[in-house]
């Protein structure tokens, strides 16, 4: 990246780094080691039953959008919508309400957790202990942006601080090594960052996943490629 290159990324993303960056030093156990999903869910408590759906959830408990606010503090039953056969809602508690959005933290036995949607959804989306070990470095979010690898265009599949899926026409071999073009997106100017594919799989004909692992990246690109995570992440 050439020095002008470099002064003009500060202003674009100096706004969105320093929020973002204390965000993260804050809430990353709650924001980067959960999934971002959509799932209609039924939460009930006393005589009231309300629909609403989850838009994260991890191993300490959901996000959800809901119609109404839910009153801190209060206990709830969480059922997925459809149910899953075998599986039963959970137990939660209202941990913050804002507006049309709430937090609720798992409060049932350890074994009817074990039992319950929640266990079997995680289950479903790879999710698991590991996840929480690894933390921001390895969990990746979904994405669709548009790519270029080289001189050739290609999908973003997932992106993490490590490393990044991406839908290619080609196939390579292992060890082979790439410079990756994504953005811009938003605010956030394009970012490039240099890698090697460590497996490539053949998904149907002319189409193949890359895995790709980042070299380690400057430290203004990696200012930049945190950006990017969020911004993922916020949807």
């Amino acid at each position: 990246m050439a020095l002008g290159d470099k002064k003009a990324l500060v202003p674009a993303i100096q706004d969105l780094v320093e929020d973002s960056t204390r965000e993260l030093a804050l809430s990353q156990k709650r924001r980067l080691t959960r999934i971002v999903c959509h799932y209609a869910v039924t939460c009930h408590w006393e005589n009231v039953a309300v629909e609403a759906r989850v838009l994260d959830m991890g191993l300490g408990g959901i996000r959800l959008s809901v119609p109404q606010p839910l009153p801190a503090g209060m206990p709830v039953l969480v059922q997925l919508d459809p149910p899953l056969v075998g599986a039963f809602p959970v137990r939660a508690r209202v941990q913050w309400s804002e507006g049309l959005e709430a937090g609720v933290a798992y409060q049932d036995q350890p074994g009817n957790i074990e039992r319950s949607w929640v266990q079997r959804v995680l289950k479903l989306i790879g999710f698991d202990e590991q996840a929480i070990f690894e933390r921001r470095l390895h969990v990746r979010v979904a994405s669709k942006m548009p790519v270029r690898v080289g001189d050739r265009e290609g999908t973003l599949l997932n992106l993490g601080l490590r490393g990044a899926m991406v839908q290619q026409d080609r196939e390579v071999e292992a060890g082979h090594r790439i410079e990756l073009t994504m953005g811009p997106l938003r605010a956030l100017p394009p970012l490039t960052l240099e890698g090697e594919v460590v497996r490539c799989r053949a998904r149907q004909e002319g189409v193949f996943y890359w895995g790709v692992v980042f070299f380690e990246p400057g430290p203004e690109q990696a200012r930049l490629l945190e950006g990017y995570v969020l911004a993922l992440l916020r949807g």
